[in-house]
Order: structure tokens, then sequence, then C-alpha cells
């Protein structure tokens, strides 16, 4: 059966990403605003985390310029991202940049149905205005968000107004901008004129672009009064989460081993020789991982919830373990946001099963693939589990307080 992970690894197909980080900064006179910290964390890693949130994405052409290469790779640290990320180096506009983003996904064989661009100097842009624009994009065949205009518009010269622009049907367009690949591609080969943006291209060459709502709160960091603006909003809105807004859980689990098999573990049933003994089907991960979440939300442990005693739990599914400790942190005003786990096993060879592993534990806490994460690690002959007795595993949960 076909897991979520390796449907979202077709999927990728569909969506490719651009994320222009190859501007020069000169308007931002303390450094270049890419780097610059948003919510203690970079620009141009809050811009490139839209894209790490998209299931249906999973190649990424990161557009730098020569001087911030090093530096914009350190803070994205491609290496822990599960997308596909590639570098390039960018030109003198931004319709250089875009074609080279281009360019080298055609390159490395992302050649996706959709491109999503979007400014490394926009870190406040959520998942969900990248799932909008993939929606209306794909429809229409190109796609840019828009916000309505609502200051007074006046033309000046030599600092004197000379006229009102009338403001009805005027929007100020944003990114991430989304279009078909042919679309963008052929129209940025069309057009020579230097743009302000990608939806520009398209309308030059004669495209039609659609438009689906911006927010607000995605501002561009041009000016230092921006970063500003921007760490307000953070704050304000808990984009960043404060300390106490953050708990983690952690939950160990082990069991040992008995014939006849097959192996449950991490809510998949594996050809071995050997199963887990345990009152339910033993499956230490799902224990482990539902252990982390009860902990991080200060709801009890496992034995009390789902105790050995009670008969309706003999031989249960656990992720049944790992969906009702989900919903008690719900109940009690947490979210669970990133599971974490390790198992500890002689045999077998766990690192086949992961995919299917993640996508298991990922329906049971209702989180995206891209929160989970399995691994695994022998003891090096050490213990019981070193020789093979039993299986253990040890997880951690991250949870976020519900506003």
């Amino acid at each position: 059966m076909e897991t979520r992970l390796q449907a979202a690894q077709k999927s990728c197909q569909r969506v490719a990403g651009i994320l222009l980080a190859a501007g020069s900064s000169t308007r931002m006179q303390q450094g270049d605003k890419l780097l610059m910290q948003i919510g203690r964390m970079p620009a141009s890693a809050r811009s490139f985390a839209m894209f790490e949130q998209c299931d249906a994405l999973c190649c990424v052409a990161v557009v730098t310029n020569p001087l911030n290469r090093s530096a914009i790779l350190a803070a994205l640290n491609p290496d822990a991202s599960q997308k596909k990320v590639i570098t390039t180096e960018g030109g003198n506009t931004r319709k250089e940049s875009v074609l080279a983003g281009i360019s080298v996904l055609d390159a490395n064989g992302c050649l996706a149905e959709l491109l999503a661009v979007h400014d490394g100097a926009r870190p406040l842009a959520d998942v969900s205005l990248l799932d909008s624009g993939i929606k209306s994009a794909a429809a229409v065949g190109a796609a840019a968000p828009v916000i309505p205009i609502s200051d007074s518009l006046k033309r000046v010269q030599h600092g004197l107004i000379t006229a009102t622009i009338d403001r009805d049907g005027l929007f100020a367009t944003q990114t991430p901008q989304v279009f078909k690949r042919e679309v963008l591609k052929s129209a940025h080969e069309a057009v020579t004129s230097d743009v302000k943006d990608d939806a520009e291209v398209v309308e030059l060459a004669g495209g039609l672009v659609s438009t689906f709502p911006g927010n607000p709160q995605n501002i561009k960091l041009t000016t230092t009064s921006d970063v500003v603006l921007a760490n307000a909003l953070i704050s304000r809105d808990g984009l960043a989460q404060h300390s106490q807004d953050v708990r983690y859980g952690v939950g160990f689990d082990m069991h040992k081993l008995a014939k006849p098999g097959p192996l449950r573990l991490g809510g998949v049933d594996i050809d071995f020789d050997m199963r887990l003994e345990g009152h339910s089907d033993g499956d230490v991960l799902m224990h482990a991982i539902a252990s982390a979440i009860l902990g991080a939300a200060k709801q009890g442990d496992l034995g009390s919830r789902f105790p050995s005693s009670d008969s309706r739990f003999s031989g249960m599914d656990s992720s049944y373990f790992v969906q009702r400790s989900t919903e008690l942190a719900a109940d009690s005003g947490w979210s669970v946001t990133y599971i974490d786990s390790t198992v500890i096993a002689a045999r077998p060879r766990i690192s086949p099963h992961y995919d299917a592993m993640v996508d298991r534990i990922s329906d049971a806490a209702g989180l995206a693939i891209s929160k989970v994460n399995v691994k695994s690690t022998t003891t090096d002959g050490v213990g019981n589990l070193g020789s093979g007795e039993g299986i253990g595993a040890q997880a951690v949960a991250t949870v976020t307080k519900l506003r």
C-alpha cells in the first residue's frame, strides 16, 4: 500500500519552489535583510519554512548572490530539510534570478507542473497562503496574492501633489505567486524588459493572472522599520512562541521479543519471526510517542490512561493510544506540533520501514508527515536490547499552547 510520504514524494512533481535570496539589501542600512532576526530566526529561514511546511512541494531552488550564499545556506540548513534543496546564483535583476531558479530546477529533474516563487524577504507568509495560490494557479495558470490599498494615493512631483489617484480597484501584490511551469517559463523567455514581479511578466506576455486574498501581515522587509514591524507582529500574534507557550514531553517503552512474528512497530507489520509481547499489540514506538504526548500536556502516563488491566485494550492497535493522547492534549489546551522518535533494536533492520511508520504516526497524531521523524539505533551489543531480547523506543513530543 502506498504511504502518505510516498504520495507526497510523487506530488512533488506537481509543485516546486523558487526562493529569491539574491538581493543586495541596498535600502537596509544595517546589513543583509535576509539574515536579520525575525522572531529569533533569520528572515530567509522563516521564508523557507513556508515551503518546508507544504506537503505538495518537495523541491526548492534557492537563488542567492555570491556574497551571501554561505550565510543563507547556514540559515536555511538544507541538509535538515525534507525537501530537495538546490542552490544557484542569481542575476542583476529579479527576472534573471527567477530564470536562474527555473533553469536549475530543470537541470536537476524537478520538472514540476507548478512553480511557486517567493521573496526571501517576506518572512511572515504562511503555508495556507501558498496552498491558496496552488489551487488558484492549477485552475487558471497563474495566481498572485493581493490586498486592497486603503491609503489615499497621490502623484507627487518636486515635493508637491499633482494629482489624486482613484484607489478603487487597486491592489498591492505579494508573494508567493504560483504559476504553471510552462506559463512562467515562456513568459520570462518572451519578455525582455525588467519587471517588478512575476505576475507582471505573465501580464506583459499576454497571459491571465488570477488573484487570491493576501495577508496584510505578509510584509516585505525593505528598511529597518520593516524589521521592527515584523518582530512586533510576531510578538503580538504569537507567531514566535514564547517559552511558556511550548512544552516538551519524553516517552520511553521497552518490550520483550517472543515467537512467532510478525513484528508490529510504528503501526507497521514487519516480516520478522518474532513479535513484541504486550497487552495491546506491543508496539513500543507508538507507546513511547503516546507517553511523550501525555507528558508534554501533563495528562498522566500510559499506564493510568490505558491500563493493562482493562480488557478493552487487549490486542488493540496502539495507534489508538497516540490518537487518544493527542485528543487529551487538545482538550487540555495543547496542540502537538512535532514528534521525534528513536527505535532501539539489534534486529531487524528498521530503516526500510521509516516512511511507512511516519505515515502511520502522522495519521494517528493528526500531523503533516514533515512533522514526524523516525530513526533507529543499536546498543552495540550492550544489554538486553543489544542482545536482541527485546526492542525499545524513545520519543520527544513538542506541544504548543492553543490560543
